[in-house]
């Protein structure tokens, strides 16, 4: 945990420095090391770019070009990681016919395959065959509650978590099919669904 620390004590100028005199360039938000520019043209970002270098080169640090890209978010072109959540504009369509484009903040992609595996991992070992299913459910639940209140800051969010609780369904019919010795491991999702689908959005949402 010393980096995040040592990254607030330097970095804590940098934001005083933007601040006082290039917060015309574009807004900055920071967290520990990461941060981000937000700027209304590509001459703004440029210019902002220039002076990090400047800033960090004075604090003695350096920037992460692996990590560090100019991205540009008019449409829905591109987007950026930031803090778990993928920011991007999605389109979207007026009566009249006219796209216009909004931004959302959606888990990324790292994020749900974590996740996935968690919900695996969870139901692979075959000591849970002995446990009563609702007893599993809870235990998911467990994981999936922090993940959900995490990510769902909008409606739009809710069409990448509904992908989990697909994902946990089809995994939890897989483990039902198991642990009853069903031959067809794929077979019986709409009857797991019907029956735990409820108890996993009362307790998870």
């Amino acid at each position: 945990m010393i980096s995040p620390l040592l990254a607030n004590i330097y970095l804590n100028t940098m934001d005083k420095l933007w601040e006082k005199k290039f917060k015309h360039l574009g807004e900055l938000v920071r967290y520990a090391d990461d941060f981000v520019v937000m700027c209304k043209t590509k001459k703004q970002a440029l210019e902002s770019i220039q002076v990090i270098r400047s800033i960090m080169g004075r604090l003695d640090l350096s920037i992460n070009r692996d990590k560090s890209r100019l991205v540009n978010i008019w449409n829905d072109t591109d987007g950026f990681d930031f803090l778990g959540f993928h920011n991007r504009k999605f389109p979207r369509r007026k009566k009249g016919g006219k796209t216009f484009y909004v931004m959302w903040h959606i888990p990324k992609k790292g994020a749900m395959k974590k996740m996935r595996a968690k919900i695996k991992a969870y139901l692979e070992p075959r000591k849970r065959l002995y446990m009563d299913i609702q007893e599993v459910v809870k235990g998911l639940n467990k994981k999936l509650h922090g993940f959900k209140n995490y990510y769902l800051l909008s409606s739009f969010s809710k069409r990448w978590l509904n992908r989990i609780d697909w994902y946990v369904i089809e995994r939890l019919n897989l483990f039902n099919n198991k642990k009853r010795n069903k031959r067809k491991k794929h077979g019986n999702v709409n009857e797991v669904r019907k029956e735990m689908g409820p108890i996993l959005v009362k307790l998870a949402s």
